[in-house]
């Protein structure tokens, strides 16, 4: 898990997920649960490790390629070369060490491929850190940062996060889906491949979105009617609207599961369950 890539859109290496929020099903939590296991972006299964949280507290952490949080006061830990770690410094820890200057606690937390975001808990500001060359942190510029920074129009009210290898997404107070980052492919939803470092409206999902998930280079949300979109690269088939030409405005997954409660996106492929 401990290590570098060139390219720093590639998402794979180890990763060690920790969950210390109660299964939905059993109550509270008698252990913490700590997996290691080789991943390409996807948590796995359903027994206490979900395809994604996005709105449902009792899950509230996710783990990127090379660095991840660990309870309500987020602590990093691993490769922090461009400051993912929040730590106020570029120097990489090989033990837990606390993430500054955040306002409180972490509803949520996600991570790229060097960047990471949290959403607070007291009234859902999103702020970002670490590697910002594509404007990935959403401040407005592409400097990037080793301690938190406000997500510009995320000031409070942000639902759910997600995090691809270079971009970012958020659903908002209107339950409407923003995201901003590198755009290449058109991951960022809004009919361009022009990068963004601010949040940017996705076509078509001004409101009633449920959840949104990331993958290296594309995204997916589920709407509140059930409704499964996806758009950005799609060289492997990753959008499901059974083609492999990429698009930049949302598409609709052909012949989904029905009954979808959650979703996840992987380095280049998606995954949904009912």
């Amino acid at each position: 898990m401990f290590e570098s890539f060139s390219d720093p859109r590639e998402l794979r290496g180890d990763a060690a997920v920790v969950h210390d929020a109660p299964h939905p099903r059993h109550g509270a939590p008698d252990e913490r649960r700590i997996h290691a296991r080789r991943h390409r972006h996807l948590p796995a299964g359903r027994r206490g490790e979900p395809l994604l949280e996005l709105r449902d507290p009792l899950w509230r952490k996710r783990r990127g390629r090379d660095h991840l949080g660990t309870d309500d006061l987020p602590q990093c830990w691993g490769d922090n070369s461009s400051g993912q770690l929040g730590d106020g410094t570029t120097t990489g820890a090989l033990t837990p060490t606390a993430v500054t200057n955040l306002p409180g606690a972490a509803q949520a937390i996600v991570a790229g491929a060097a960047h990471t975001c949290a959403l607070m808990a007291s009234n859902g500001a999103v702020l970002c850190w670490g590697d910002n060359t594509q404007g990935q942190l959403g401040t407005g510029n592409n400097t990037s940062a080793t301690t938190p920074q406000p997500v510009q129009g995320l000031a409070s009210g942000a639902k759910a996060i997600a995090a691809g290898a270079t971009h970012t997404c958020a659903i908002d107070s209107a339950d409407a889906l923003v995201c901003w980052g590198f755009n290449a492919s058109g991951q960022l939803g809004n009919g361009t491949s022009a990068d963004a470092n601010t949040p940017q409206p996705v076509t078509g999902l001004a409101g009633g979105v449920a959840a949104v998930t990331a993958g290296r280079e594309h995204s997916c949300a589920l709407t509140s009617t059930g409704v499964l979109k996806c758009w950005g690269a799609n060289a492997s088939g990753q959008l499901g609207n059974n083609s492999q030409t990429a698009a930049d405005t949302p598409q609709d997954v052909v012949s989904p599961p029905s009954g979808v409660a959650a979703i996840g996106a992987g380095r280049d492929f998606t995954c949904a369950r009912t």
